[in-house]
Parts: structure tokens; sequence; C-alpha cells
């Protein structure tokens, strides 16, 4: 576990300022470039959607940068990279990761199964659409870059490296942990996979604090995305989508 070392509340708030904006730049961009190609905006082409995606991380993962300054933290101190040796931290990430995978591809499966009882259809993610719209392989390669890549690191260091932290270390662990996995399942707009999404969020909180290093959930991450990933491509029609 991480020792409590409460996020200043002023650059907090400010981090999550820049966060929404660039979340809201990225999408306008995306559905105007959409527009502009002469396709639907809810189902976008894989390179429209990979440089909105890039775009939106790399201005999240840059904003860590004066936010960690003006917290007086580096990336070691903020978020214990580097604290535990990198190979424990991998087979501890791989071996916590594999039933993690089997139970959110169950929750899942049943969540589809719920909602068309219901009669509503679960739809997929414009992600998984675009894995498996993108006919070519430099772009399969580039949304692999981003499920496997960048998505993993952005949305774990914002998630449980900064929000989850700032509410903890004010005495809200059991509703910060909820209230952030909430979140981060919301992000995904799918309600198929909201339940599962949220249940890997608390999993991934629960790495974090076991570990007291950001890579292990970044690590876990990459291997649930990447095997999805692999999982669409194989198989378009069954798997969960990849947060």
């Amino acid at each position: 576990m991480r020792p409590a070392n409460p996020w200043r509340l002023e650059p907090t708030l400010r981090f999550l300022a820049t966060l929404l904006f660039a979340f809201a730049a990225s999408a306008f961009a995306i559905h105007g470039l959409a527009l502009a190609f002469g396709t639907d905006p809810t189902h976008p082409p894989a390179s429209v959607l990979a440089a909105g995606t890039g775009v939106f991380h790399a201005v999240g993962i840059l904003a860590l940068i004066p936010f960690l300054r003006s917290q007086g933290q580096g990336w070691r101190d903020g978020f214990g990279l580097g604290t535990s040796p990198w190979h424990r931290t991998l087979l501890f990430a791989v071996g916590c990761t594999l039933p993690a995978l089997a139970a959110a591809w169950g929750v899942h499966h049943v969540s589809s199964l719920l909602l068309e009882a219901l009669g509503q259809s679960p739809d997929s993610q414009a992600a998984v659409n675009a894995v498996r719209g993108a006919s070519r392989p430099w772009e399969r390669g580039v949304l692999l870059v981003f499920a496997a890549g960048t998505a993993p690191i952005f949305e774990e260091l914002i998630f449980r490296g900064v929000f989850w932290p700032a509410l903890r270390d004010r005495g809200f662990r059991v509703v910060g942990c909820l209230l952030v996995s909430f979140l981060f399942a919301l992000i995904h707009a799918n309600l198929a996979a909201f339940l599962s999404l949220a249940l890997l969020g608390v999993f991934w909180t629960w790495l974090y604090e076991k570990t007291g290093d950001i890579s292990a959930p970044i690590l876990s991450h990459a291997l649930f995305n990447a095997t999805n990933f692999l999982w669409i491509l194989a198989l378009p029609a069954g798997p969960p989508s990849p947060p």
C-alpha cells in the first residue's frame, strides 16, 4: 500500500478540469472528422478514432507533469513506479489477471443476457466496432497500441493513481473505491460492459493497494485489453468490450 500522501485539492481540481476539456475536445474532433469522412459519428472509422483517442491520452499523460510538479512529487514518489522488482510485479499482475479476466467475461455475458431478456440490445463500444471495421494492418496495429499501451497507462494513472488516493487519503476508502470504479466504467459508455468494468476497477484498485506500484494495475490492464483485442479479431461476435 502507498503511504498516505494526500494530493492537494487545488492542483487536483485543475488537473480534472484539464482532463474534462481534453475529453470534450477529442470527442468533438472525432465527431467532426467522422462527419467529414461521411461516416456515422457513433461508429467512426479506425483512423478517426485512433487520432482522437491518441490526442486525448497524450494530453492527459502530459498534464501529469505539471500536476506532479505542483504537488512536489515525482513519478516514483507519486505513483510508486519502480518501487518493487519489475519481474515480481509482472508475475503477480499476470497471476491475478487471469482469473479476473475469466470473471469479467462471465459477468459481461450474464449482463448481455439480462439486457436481451429485458428487450434491450447490448451494443458494442465504438472502439470495438472500430477494431472490427479496421481492414488494414496498420489500422489494427495503431488501435492495438492504444488499447494495450496508452489506454492502460492513461486510465490507471488517472483513476487509480490520482483520483483514488485523493479520496482514500481523505477518509473515503470504500466510497472512493466504488466512485472511482463507477466513473471508470461510465466513461466506456457501454451498458452491457458496465458491471464487469466497474468490478475490474475495484480489482485494479486492490492491485495498486496491494503492490504500492502503479505499474501492477497498468500491466494487468494492458494484458486484459490485449487479450480482448485479439479475441475481437478472432471472434468478432463475442468478447467483452476492452476497457
